[in-house]
């Protein structure tokens, strides 16, 4: 999948737990040591109904699931392990449309504001960076997190994104930004590696939602 599909690690890793949830499901129903050709349409009904009734899921993680199934028994019929996927007929779950929430000008202005209060921290100026990219670009965590220095052109002011898919995009970067990310990288040099945000860093923002760590930076206010 990620040489194929150039498929994310965080989405390998959602996919292996999607599969290994349903082998602790058919061990449960006495079919371990199973082949893939004994999983049926039914099987897979009887699957998704307890998936619903033992799990406070919401629909786009059951939507997920089924994408996951269908894309591997997918699989297995390209390489003729099976004949016909268990899953052709079978759709996911509605998902309801919803208006994004986001913040209002003054929301958003507070909180672009929150690391002017820790400047004697060592690292406000990367808070700052952090949030300010986020703001103005609307780039997603795991492409942040993917951002190097080599992404950012100083001279045209032009952010390379690459997105799903190894989809690139170039966004342009507003002047305030600009300025925002040469004072960062100032405190960076020299630099020890290209990455935008320090390792420890990035993997904090890996392991919790942003809105978990950008609570943390306005904890006091």
């Amino acid at each position: 999948m990620r040489v194929e599909k150039t498929a994310s690690v965080k989405t390998i890793y959602a996919y292996r737990s999607d599969l290994n949830q349903l082998a602790d499901f058919l061990e449960k129903n006495d079919l371990n040591p199973f082949t893939v050709d004994a999983i049926s349409q039914p099987l897979i009904h009887k699957f998704l109904l307890y998936l619903g009734e033992n799990f406070d899921y919401k629909p786009a993680t059951l939507s997920r699931r089924v994408n996951c199934l269908r894309s591997f028994f997918n699989f297995c019929v390209e390489q003729d392990y099976i004949m016909v996927s268990p899953m052709r007929k079978i759709k996911p779950p509605r998902i309801p449309r919803r208006i994004p929430a986001f913040l209002k000008p003054a929301e958003l202005k507070r909180l672009l504001a929150v690391p002017e209060f820790y400047k004697a921290d060592d690292m406000w100026l990367q808070d700052k960076a952090m949030l300010y990219v986020l703001a103005y670009t609307g780039v997603r965590r795991a492409e942040l997190l993917s951002l190097s220095w080599n992404n950012i052109d100083f001279k045209n002011q032009t952010l390379t994104v690459i997105g799903k898919g190894d989809l690139e995009r170039l966004l342009p970067l507003k002047d305030e930004l600009t300025e925002i990310l040469w004072d960062y990288l100032q405190t960076r040099l020299p630099l020890a590696n290209r990455s935008l945000l320090p390792a420890l860093y990035a993997a904090v923002l890996w392991c919790f939602p942003v809105y978990y760590v950008m609570r943390m930076l306005c904890r006091n206010f």
